[in-house]
């Protein structure tokens, strides 16, 4: 049995990592758009330095300050009032037809990073996203990025801090038991690296009060939608099962598997979440219970 647990927690590991190699993605936010003359007095002040990163507004470049073309002369005072080559005056710029202007960056950020600054209100519908490569990516709205889209949706109110790790406590009825129903209590722990997946473990114990129980210990991967009052989820599991029967006609144990998915809402009640749940596969058929998470 306890191979058997540890079989399973080193599946869950997996699943972990390739759920975290997808979270660490990285994101850069843009503040709003400035002049040159700003951006100048901004270099005295000490707030932008040459290695400040800068996106030029029209372009698919951003990079530090001092490789920004028409930067170059605010870092190097020699040159100050000089036009060389490679490196335009504001004159220049408006020869050519336009005033350009600059926006600051800010990361890189993760998902996670987003989430915390999106929920404190630090980020906006509206605010400015990097997705991509330094030169081959593109600007998008905080509000089309997929882990944003709950919080701009008033799915999640904003200021509720960012909650990873979940403990939840099952009692669940199945068909366990070859004369009926078999009751028992599930105790589950997740951890979630983005907000609409989590994954973990699940033990749980179940008894016909005629003589078989059930022991089972596997992983676990949940998907979520969370709105201000519940949050719907569809689970899926698996792991390995430990039947014992111990009846005057015989004394048994045997080693399996289970698998299965269930349905569930979990209703907020401050702290804790409270819901019904409903579920089927194998060696069970049905299995229905009630889940408090917190």
């Amino acid at each position: 049995m306890i191979k058997a647990v540890l079989a399973a927690g080193v599946l869950v590991f997996s699943i972990c990592q390739a759920i975290t190699a997808q979270s660490n993605a990285s994101y850069y936010t843009a503040s709003p758009l400035y002049a040159r003359e700003q951006i100048a007095q901004m270099v005295q002040l000490g707030e932008v330095k040459n290695d400040t990163l800068i996106w030029e507004n029209g372009t698919t470049y951003w990079g530090a300050a001092e490789t920004i073309t028409e930067l170059q002369t605010l870092f190097t005072p020699a040159a100050a009032g000089t036009v060389t080559s490679g490196v335009y005056s504001r004159k220049q710029s408006l020869r050519r037809g336009r005033t350009s202007t600059y926006a600051l960056l800010k990361g890189p950020f993760n998902a996670d990073a987003l989430i915390e600054m999106a929920r404190s209100g630090a980020l906006t519908e509206g605010s400015l996203i990097w997705i991509g490569e330094r030169r081959m990516g593109r600007w998008v709205p905080a509000g089309t990025v997929a882990e944003l889209k709950p919080l701009f949706r008033d799915e999640m109110p904003v200021g509720t801090p960012v909650k990873r790790f979940q403990l939840g406590v099952g009692i669940e009825g199945n068909d366990y038991s070859r004369n009926g129903i078999a009751a028992g209590a599930a105790l589950s722990a997740c951890f979630s690296f983005i907000p609409a997946l989590s994954a973990g473990m699940r033990i749980g114990y179940f008894n016909d009060i005629k003589g078989l129980s059930t022991i089972e210990a596997g992983g676990l991967l949940r998907g979520s939608i969370s709105f201000k009052k519940c949050t719907l989820f569809a689970q899926g599991e698996g792991g390995f099962a430990m039947f014992t029967e111990n009846t005057e006609e015989n004394k048994e144990t045997a080693n399996s598997y289970f698998a299965g998915g269930k349905l569930g809402v979990l209703i907020h009640l401050n702290k804790v979440k409270l819901g019904p749940y409903i579920g089927g596969g194998f060696p069970y058929l049905f299995a229905g219970g009630i889940l408090l998470a917190f």
